[in-house]
């Protein structure tokens, strides 16, 4: 399902901000917790505990290693809404104005400020 997809996708960030953060606190920055977003809403309930749902007992149980480390302060999970993220643009049918913002942040924003 398209949950359990963002869902170990939310892991992997995890699993990435935690190295991160470990990393630029070795180097003597304290870190607060690192904001996370996610388009789909039962992602996100899956990642803070709050879905339980029958249909979601066949997730690998390492995947839930977000859980434990939202629970530490580390890291927090919350919803964005899919106009704002720019996996979008290349992941989903766009109305005009939305894919003109895109194809503008992407070949003219992104490529002045480099």
């Amino acid at each position: 399902s398209s949950a359990e997809a963002e869902y170990v996708a939310l892991y992997l960030c995890t699993m990435r901000a935690i190295y991160l953060r470990n990393l630029t606190e070795i180097f003597g920055h304290k870190q607060g917790p690192t904001p996370i977003s996610c388009d789909n809403a039962c992602a996100v309930g899956l990642a803070n505990d709050q879905v339980a749902d029958g249909r979601t007992k066949h997730v690998e149980r390492k995947f839930h290693f977000t859980r434990s480390i939202i629970a530490k302060g580390m890291v927090s999970v919350y919803w964005q809404a899919g106009t704002s993220n720019l996996a979008d643009f290349f992941t989903k049918r766009l109305d005009e104005e939305t894919h003109w913002r895109f194809t503008n942040l992407f070949t003219v924003d992104i490529a002045t400020n480099q």
